[in-house]
């Protein structure tokens, strides 16, 4: 409430109190989304100098299910200049916070599409008596928006392409050979390698012991024996088990199952669960990324770039710039005072104990 009111004098207080910059109220909005809405500039510039995050999202509702940013809010509110502003600062802080170690060649292709961007609003005519330092200004963030889309965008190719050589890598060994090579190999090795020597011979040798009647018949008959002991095992220890199995599938059949859930039991249940392939995965991902990320960035860049066709905008877009710096500095002079005052305090206190002592 206060945001939306442009209480700027209210900001410290409660800042000092511990309360977060982000703060959500019941509503699932932050003070910067509060003070979009209702166009309030320096109270904007003065949460941004505090450390307000620009690309915060309002918490999804029935109405809204993805949620919206302070620069959609204010650009549905008619405040173009301002939502171009947060969204160049949306895009900045979210290069900054990837932390990229990006090679010379994204970075050229970055600059590239930045000055592609600039030189075809540099060709369009403007009116003589417009304000060219805010029209600098806004080809300044045209560019810096271009920039910071460009290498977010690249930054999502390179982590794609670093997932892909990592699952290609997990599966060859030190030698390079996947796993289908080595059970090919094996098989191969046994068509080409085998000994027919010993199996010839390990024949032989069952043929000489049992070639008479009465060998064979004694081995075929103690055979049959151990079979039949194995058999009563066995069948003695399944029906040791199986009334208390029965009794425990019964219960979780009939109580659980059925009367807890209203279902049919374990009657007819089938397993349908299927395991997701990694292409799959990274099919989704893809998706993810096509719709949310570069759908974001697309939005966030064409309101900066709506901004050249408008003169309130680039007004708008230029007072944002003063007053940021103007917080800016009346933050760290504000600072500094209070660091200099709690100097003063300890050597006080410190004078003090040696008078006494």
């Amino acid at each position: 409430m206060l945001a939306g009111l442009g209480f700027e004098w209210a900001l410290s207080p409660i800042l000092s109190h511990g309360v977060s910059i982000n703060f959500r109220d019941i509503n699932g909005w932050t003070a910067l989304h509060w003070a979009a809405r209702f166009g309030r500039e320096k109270m904007v510039a003065s949460l941004l100098a505090s450390g307000a995050s620009a690309g915060a999202v309002t918490d999804p509702s029935s109405q809204d299910p993805i949620g919206k940013t302070a620069a959609s809010i204010a650009a549905s509110s008619g405040h173009k200049g301002l939502a171009g502003y947060l969204s160049e600062v949306a895009l900045t802080s979210h290069l900054s916070s990837l932390r990229l170690k990006e090679s010379e060649l994204s970075k050229g292709s970055a600059e590239v599409e930045a000055e592609r961007a600039v030189d075809g609003i540099s060709k369009e005519s403007f009116a003589a008596n417009e304000d060219q330092v805010s029209l600098k200004d806004t080809l300044a963030a045209v560019r810096n928006a271009a920039q910071a889309a460009a290498r977010i965008q690249s930054a999502f190719r390179a982590h794609s392409f670093r997932r892909r050589q990592d699952r290609e890598a997990s599966i060859l060994d030190e030698y390079g050979i996947s796993a289908g090579d080595i059970q090919g190999l094996s098989a191969m090795s046994k068509l080409a390698f085998r000994n027919t020597q010993d199996i010839n011979s390990a024949a032989l040798s069952i043929q000489k012991k049992y070639r008479g009647w009465k060998g064979r018949k004694d081995f075929l008959e103690l055979r049959q024996k151990v079979v039949k002991i194995q058999a009563h095992v066995r069948g003695y220890r399944v029906r040791k088990n199986y009334k208390v199995i029965c009794w425990a599938v019964g219960i979780l059949d009939k109580v659980v199952l059925r009367w807890r859930r209203k279902g049919i039991g374990l009657r007819g249940f089938r397993n349908e669960t299927e395991s997701i392939d990694e292409r799959e995965d990274d099919d989704i991902l893809k998706m993810f990324r096509k719709q949310k990320v570069d759908g974001t960035i697309d939005e966030a860049f064409s309101r900066v770039l709506s901004m050249v066709d408008s003169p309130d905008a680039r007004q708008q877009y230029h007072r944002m710039l003063q007053r940021y710096r103007q917080a800016k500095a009346e933050l760290g002079t504000s600072e500094a005072a209070a660091s200099t005052s709690l100097a003063d305090a300890n050597e006080m206190g410190n004078d003090d104990l040696y008078r006494f002592q």
